[in-house]
């Protein structure tokens, strides 16, 4: 019997901690894991520095650890503000490069948008690994707010360079919002862009509301562009991180819709189908291996204590 009553505590006491680490284990999926873990990450980050300097230069440092340790090779490009004080700020920039050289530059600013940064870090780590992408993708992380960091990354470039720009994609954070809004340019000449990450969010059943904003720093170098802002949730850091995943793998220029290609839905197909289902935010595969976990624990312990209640059962036979 006592033995019985041993196996039966340590059984209860391992459903215990694994009930435990289930919310973690809940809140993983495949898009938006990375995106939130580095969105935290540099929330800390930025908080250690006691001035604009020292919190430039720590995340500087961490963004530079973990752009190389994904096997990329960040430049810094440097730049000075004239404003009361002078301020020396540092853009950097990376490119996982594709089938064409022609580029798509993906940006955010890594002081001010942790949210919109961590998104695109996601997306670097996931390119890293994907092949035959249709363009090289730019990585543009800025030090200060967008408008002025862009400006100061794009009056480095030449005129090459910049006609060599297909399109651009800032992420930002939209406060108190559960929703993706994403904004693009009056000119028709450049919706083609925004039609195109519409269509692949119709594909994946992902709702983006479509506001329309003018982009004059893109816009002065003939760029079409789009921003997608996302909130500080993680369902939405899981719909960005997945919409420009798939945009970015099926992207063509000129086009008004974009379409998934078979290469890309033979590689992917299974899992943006069961991240298309969710529950409360929580990828419905997450949910059911829950569901699982928590249905074996209770077989478990009412197999056990019908162990124990038939040895009872035996010994009182013994006893009369």
């Amino acid at each position: 019997m006592k033995a019985i009553k041993q196996k039966i505590g340590i059984i209860f006491g391992l459903f215990s901690i694994l009930f435990f680490f289930i919310p973690f284990y809940a809140q993983a999926s495949e898009y938006g894991e990375d995106a939130n873990i580095y969105t935290k990450q540099l929330i800390q980050q930025y908080e250690t520095g006691s001035s604009m300097e020292e919190q430039s230069q720590t995340l500087q440092n961490f963004l530079l650890d973990r752009i190389s340790y994904m096997g990329y090779r960040p430049v810094e490009y440097p730049f000075s503000i004239m404003e009361e004080d002078t301020y020396i700020g540092k853009n950097i920039v990376f490119r996982r490069v594709g089938m064409s050289e022609r580029e798509i530059i993906l940006e955010a600013c890594y002081k001010e948008n942790p949210v919109g940064a961590g998104v695109l870090l996601e997306m670097a780590n996931q390119l890293a690994s994907q092949s035959e992408l249709p363009y090289t993708v730019r990585f543009l992380l800025t030090d200060v707010e967008t408008i002025q960091g862009t400006g100061q990354y794009l009056a480095q470039l030449t005129e090459e360079e910049k006609a060599n720009i297909v399109a651009a994609i800032s992420l930002s954070t939209m406060e108190g919002q559960d929703s993706i809004k994403l904004q693009m340019t009056e000119q028709e000449a450049y919706q083609w862009l925004g039609k195109q990450i519409q269509s692949i969010a119709d594909q994946i059943k992902i709702s983006i509301p479509m506001l329309t904003e003018e982009s004059l720093i893109w816009e002065q170098w003939q760029i079409p562009h789009v921003r997608i802002t996302i909130s500080n949730t993680y369902s939405q850091l899981r719909n960005a991180a997945m919409l420009l995943d798939v945009w970015l793998g099926n992207a063509s220029e000129n086009m008004s819709t974009a379409m998934i290609s078979e290469q890309y839905l033979s590689e992917h197909g299974a899992e943006l189908q069961m991240n298309q289902l969710t529950f409360h935010g929580i990828p419905i595969e997450k949910v059911i291996g829950v569901i699982v976990m928590a249905a074996c624990g209770a077989c478990l312990l009412v197999f056990f204590f019908q162990i124990e209640y038939i040895i009872r059962k035996r010994k009182r036979r013994e006893r009369y």
